[in-house]
Parts: C-alpha cells; sequence; structure tokens
C-alpha cells in the first residue's frame, strides 16, 4: 500500500494487491466519505431537443459510504454511497457506486478522526518490510534501483538513485574513480537507510555487468571503517546475481535460484516444522495441550489459551469475505492475549490439513 499523504482525519493511498483491498475494506466503515476517479453514464441533452444521448465520463467523485462489498478474488472494493460533492454531471445525493482496484488511487476521510486499529491497519499495510523477504539491489554504473520482493514473487520497487559519472569504461579490478567512488558510498548509504537489515531472509546484489561483487566489496570495505557490525551479521544473506537488464522485471525470477528458494524454504519451514512436530506429538499423547477444529481453537482464543495458533494461509487469506473475517478475529484474538501465529505455507499445508488447517498449543487446557 502506497500512502501519499495522511492527516488526523484524511488519508491519501493507493492499494498494490489483494490483501491492500483487503486492508481498506477493514478500515473503510459507514459514514466515512471515499473520493475516487469513476465512470459514470451522463444523459447530454440533444440541441434540437429530439433523443438525448448518453455517455460515460471519467471523473472524480465522493461519496458517503452506506455498503461496502469486497471480491477478494478479483482484488475489488465496492463502495456504494450518496454523492456529497456536486459536479455539473452528477448531483448531490445522487447515488454511486466506487469501484477501488489495485493501481487506483483512493482519498478516505472519517469525520470523527481515525482510530488506532484503523492506523495499525493502514501502517502495517503500507510498510513493505511486514511483505518483504528479499531486499534487491540492481546496480549499474551510475543507477542502482531498491526493490523489496515478496514470497510470490511480486516486486515493489522502493527508490531510485541515479548520479553522473564518466563513461569511460571501468572494470571491477580497476582503481575506482572519485565519481565512481561517490556512488557507490551513496548506493551503500541508500541501501542502509532504505532496508532493515534484520529483518531480511536474502539479499540480492543484481548487475548485468559485475558491477553487483564491486558493490558487495565496497560495501564491507563501508563496514570496516565504520565497525558497523550489523553489516557482517548479514555477510551470510548476501547474493551477487547476473541480469540481463536493469529492467526490474528481471528481479521475478530471483525466487527460482537455488539458494534463494532454499534460504527460503529453510527458513520458514524450520518454524513450522516445529510447532507441527509438537502439535502432533502431542495430539498422539492424547494431550489436553493441543487442539484442532475451528470451535475448539475458536474457544481457546476467546479464553487467552492459545500459546501458537497454527493456521494453513489458504485459509487465513481465503477469498471468502466470511471465511477471511472469522480467521482474521482468530489471529487478532490469540495476538491480543499474547499468542504466536504461524500461517503454514504451501510446503507444510498438506500436513496441517489433516487436522482441519486450524490447530493450537496451549498454555493451559480448555476450560468446560
Amino acid at each position: 500500500m502506497k500512502v501519499h499523504f495522511k492527516s488526523a482525519t484524511l488519508v491519501s493511498v493507493t492499494p498494490e494487491d489483494a490483501d491492500d483491498i483487503w486492508t481498506l475494506y477493514n478500515i473503510i466503515t459507514v459514514k466515512d466519505e471515499v473520493e475516487a476517479e469513476t465512470i459514470r453514464k451522463v444523459i447530454q441533452e440533444s440541441s434540437s431537443g429530439g433523443h438525448n444521448d448518453s455517455r460515460k465520463v471519467k471523473m472524480w467523485m465522493k461519496v458517503s459510504v452506506e455498503k461496502a462489498d469486497a471480491d477478494l478474488k478479483a482484488a475489488s472494493l465496492r463502495l456504494n454511497g450518496k454523492n456529497i460533492r456536486e459536479n455539473e454531471h452528477v448531483k448531490m445525493g445522487a447515488y454511486h457506486t466506487l469501484e477501488v482496484e489495485p493501481g487506483r488511487r483512493v482519498k478516505i476521510e472519517k469525520p470523527q478522526g481515525w482510530s488506532r486499529l484503523d492506523w495499525e491497519l493502514l501502517e502495517q499495510a503500507a510498510d513493505p518490510q511486514n511483505k518483504a523477504f528479499i531486499a534487491a539491489v540492481m546496480i549499474d554504473l551510475g543507477t542502482a534501483v531498491f526493490a523489496m520482493i515478496d514470497e510470490r514473487g511480486e516486486v515493489r520497487v522502493l527508490e531510485k538513485l541515479t548520479t553522473s559519472v564518466p563513461k569511460k569504461k571501468i572494470s571491477s579490478s580497476s582503481k575506482l574513480d572519485g565519481a565512481v567512488e561517490k556512488f557507490f558510498t551513496q548506493t551503500i548509504e541508500k541501501f542502509l537507510q532504505v532496508f532493515e537489515l534484520e529483518r531480511l531472509k536474502a539479499i540480492v546484489f543484481a548487475s548485468p555487468l559485475d558491477w553487483n561483487q564491486v558493490l558487495q566489496r565496497k560495501l564491507f570495505e563501508y563496514a570496516s571503517a565504520r565497525e558497523a557490525k550489523s553489516i557482517f551479521a548479514v555477510k551470510n544473506k548476501i547474493i551477487c546475481l547476473p541480469v540481463q537488464s536493469m529492467n526490474v522485471d528481471c528481479l521475478k525470477t530471483i525466487l527460482t535460484v537455488p539458494q534463494i528458494a532454499q534460504t527460503l524454504r529453510d527458513t520458514k519451514s524450520a518454524k513450522e516444522s516445529k510447532y507441527l512436530d509438537d502439535l502432533f506429538k502431542q495430539l498422539h499423547g492424547d494431550s489436553d495441550l493441543a487442539i484442532f477444529g475451528e470451535a475448539q481453537v475458536t474457544k481457546a482464543a476467546d479464553q487467552g489459551a492459545v500459546k501458537v495458533l497454527l493456521l494453513c494461509d489458504c485459509l487465513f487469506r481465503s477469498s471468502d469475505i466470511s471465511n477471511r473475517k472469522k480467521y482474521a478475529l482468530m489471529v487478532d484474538t490469540v495476538k491480543q492475549n499474547g499468542g504466536q501465529v504461524c500461517i503454514v505455507g504451501q510446503e507444510s499445508e498438506a500436513r496441517l490439513m489433516t487436522v482441519t488447517g486450524c490447530a493450537a498449543l496451549l498454555t493451559f487446557p480448555l476450560i468446560d
């Protein structure tokens, strides 16, 4: 989610995927005032007084929301309400439905102010590192592109650095001149500014030539000069990869690189496997500290008994609104009571689905 502007009552955002549409669906409520670009059929009177013509006109409209419906399969949010800003085509009070989709900017105004929960939902959706698994720096002499890649291979460009450097050809083993040295220093400083290193699963330096290797070397020289332990701590996460061009679409194939794929599997699967092993060990031992099934887990969550909630990703991200609401509420309840949540991905889903796809390890037995 891109946030363009925000104040105590108004925010302007652009959703980027179905999860962002889900976030807006949870944020926008009845009586909120929403403005977006839309298309409306208008009647054009004939100058001769004869048959009136109709045509579709693109315009910005602002409605007071009375009803909201989301279609997560289509990544679409429909907001129905009365027009509250008169224009030449639409009268005040006329009903209209705004359709919000990824890539389309929308302004949301809450006359009574935004609640703390609404701000938290917005900030979580707007933080690119909440969706990020891999940081990528695409580099060519004079240009550096900083992007995040999530576990689905979606690429989001965060920053772009462009600086003037000599046009002469310089090999990676040559002594870098002042302008090139300055470019690499700026690239490293921007890299450290944009990314929180400790939250990353992997870091990719990509280049059509071998400037990625120069960047890696200069990064550790920078770290040594400043005794930056945080940089040395992620040394094993850095991978230099060749790409055909500086087109960011080249980054979409990174998840297929064996070293990257294995890194993500190992990081995520290790945690999932441990929790699943603990769950099935408790279940096979007939322990009362492990349960499964939506009804039982919901009851445990309400009692604050859940130590670890295990939920299949296909349930948590269900395209059925009622199901998604149900599991989202379960997750929120567990977190509010201090429990941990493990959303199990495709690698381990089959195993968890043998016990309905929804299970929990408990801190104490359920109270009947």
